[in-house]
């Protein structure tokens, strides 16, 4: 089961957007379907207008970080081996850039796991955190792109909507709210369930290029193990670019 809680920071999670928690924190039905069906839910504010505005800015977050993992990707398939990156190493690893850190994490795997001078000692423990976390986002993501899909829109804690979308394409809508909230918490709904389904678009499209990126950096680097050992690698490299557009964006526009 996925979570977003619109107009609250939503940091972590798939896309750095969906937050999985424990099944028995929704109210989906249980049913025998529910085992093949991704649950997702959209918390929104109890103001229509600011419930809106909190939904716009989460379809910007997500096109944000759809533009920058295609970009990711095409960095990944088009990197050469004379390529002019920075071997620099710099004591605190988070201000390195994705490419500096991508390029430590070709040169460890092209020495067979071994750490050196060249890229600093220890990185042996990074690539294995590199890795649990490749596990857990393998897990995830297999949850969140179940054949079928039930989204909720709730206001607090108060469910309005519930929208289940099957294999076929066919969706069915239950709605809990009275007629003169029709117009407005009806249109939240739809732009959730639209949102929702761009997720996952999103996700299918950081699967393939996680892939062939992994693809292109074990040809093109000649590494030991091939394109499976360089999974772990163009994934964290795509992870980074998307969360550094995304501060990008979250950054104060300075006015002189």
């Amino acid at each position: 089961m996925f979570i977003i809680h619109a107009g609250k920071e939503n940091s972590g999670g798939l896309l750095g957007l969906w937050r999985d928690i424990p099944s028995g924190s929704l109210s989906f039905s249980e049913s025998s379907e529910t085992k093949e069906e991704t649950g997702c839910l959209i918390s929104l504010p109890d103001d229509p207008l600011e419930a809106a505005a909190s939904i716009s800015r989460l379809e910007r977050d997500l096109q944000t970080r759809f533009h920058a993992l295609s970009r990711g990707g095409n960095f990944l398939r088009h990197l050469s081996v004379n390529d002019s990156l920075s071997f620099g190493i710099s004591s605190d690893s988070d201000t390195d850039s994705p490419e500096i850190r991508l390029r430590h994490h070709i040169e460890w795997l092209k020495t067979g796991g071994k750490d050196s001078l060249s890229f600093g000692f220890g990185f042996s423990d990074k690539y294995s955190e590199t890795l649990s976390e490749f596990e857990t986002f393998i897990r995830k993501i297999s949850e969140f792109l179940k054949p079928s899909l039930c989204v909720e829109s709730r206001i607090r804690e108060s469910l309005f909507a519930r929208t289940r979308a099957g294999i076929g394409g066919d969706l069915k809508t239950l709605w809990n709210f009275t007629d003169g909230e029709f117009s407005a918490y009806a249109s939240l709904h739809r732009r959730n369930v639209s949102f929702t389904l761009d997720s996952r678009t999103a996700m299918f499209q950081l699967l393939a290029q996680i892939i062939s990126g992994a693809a292109a950096l074990a040809v093109r680097f000649s590494l030991p193990g091939g394109a499976i050992t360089a999974l772990p690698a163009a994934w964290r490299y795509i992870r980074d670019v998307m969360a550094q557009a995304a501060s990008v964006l979250e950054k104060p526009v300075s006015r002189s």
